[in-house]
């Protein structure tokens, strides 16, 4: 026959969760000991069901009443197996071995069995129904907070096509002003060229106009002597007709 799920009626659950806070007070946490409070534990959890379980369980009870308690399953059964040994009672040996059931006894037996199975009964069902209650609490917390993650999840992918349009147009943008300072930067090297040019073009201007200033200059200079050679030959002449009895003109003999 299967063993019945594990569960607590909500007096035990009440008892524990009382108990467990102030075990808290009573047992520090210790990294390299647990012992004391899983014993602790064990001894409370065994006074508000009457039974002892297994390793697994009280580690179910220990995430559900102390999460941040995780003792190793050794020590968990160590802890169990110590215990019961303290509280299990000897009986002692009987002289005698014991009679026989009377058949007369027989059906209240049967009887303190079937009372036994029946609040067994009760005791399951008021434990299922607390921990379906319980289930659904917490699926009701579940499906909250799942709407409050899918909310959040929109306004994050909102905001995420919202930066990658943002993105798009910047780079929109900047590919325009790529273009443009790639036509800038083609007109500065045509401007550059063109400069360039011109100063060469004015450069030979400027050799040319003073060559021709040299040659001109030459020129003056040549005349200026060819004048001054000619006004000597013309005074020399001239004195030379006076001498030869040339008359001289009214202007000169004024002078």
């Amino acid at each position: 026959m299967p063993r019945p799920p594990f569960s607590l009626t909500d007096n035990q659950a009440r008892v524990i969760s009382a108990g467990v806070a102030q075990l808290e007070l009573d047992y520090p946490i210790d990294p390299q000991n647990h012992r004391p409070f899983v014993r602790a534990f064990i001894r409370l959890v065994h006074s508000a069901t009457g039974r002892f379980y297994s390793p697994a369980v009280y580690r179910r009870l220990l995430g559900a009443y102390a999460e941040h308690r995780r003792p190793s399953t050794s020590t968990l059964a160590a802890e169990k197996a110590a215990l019961a040994a303290e509280t299990t009672p000897v009986e002692p040996a009987s002289e005698a071995a014991a009679p026989l059931s009377v058949p007369s006894a027989l059906p209240a037996l049967i009887a303190n069995v079937v009372a036994d199975a029946m609040a067994q009964s009760r005791r399951v069902d008021g434990g299922a129904a607390a921990q379906a209650a319980f289930y659904a609490d917490r699926l009701r917390e579940t499906e909250l907070e799942l709407r409050t993650e899918r909310l959040n999840a929109a306004q994050l992918l909102a905001a995420l096509n919202q930066c990658r349009e943002t993105a798009a147009q910047q780079a929109e943008e900047a590919e325009k002003l790529r273009g443009i300072v790639s036509a800038q930067s083609e007109a500065i090297t045509k401007l550059t060229a063109e400069v360039s040019d011109l100063r060469k073009f004015a450069l030979v201007a400027i050799d040319d106009a003073r060559g021709e200033t040299r040659t001109w200059k030459d020129r003056a200079a040549y005349l200026e002597s060819q004048r001054q050679l000619d006004s000597r030959l013309l005074e020399t002449f001239r004195q030379k007709a006076y001498r030869n009895g040339a008359d001289i003109p009214e202007l000169l003999k004024k002078t």
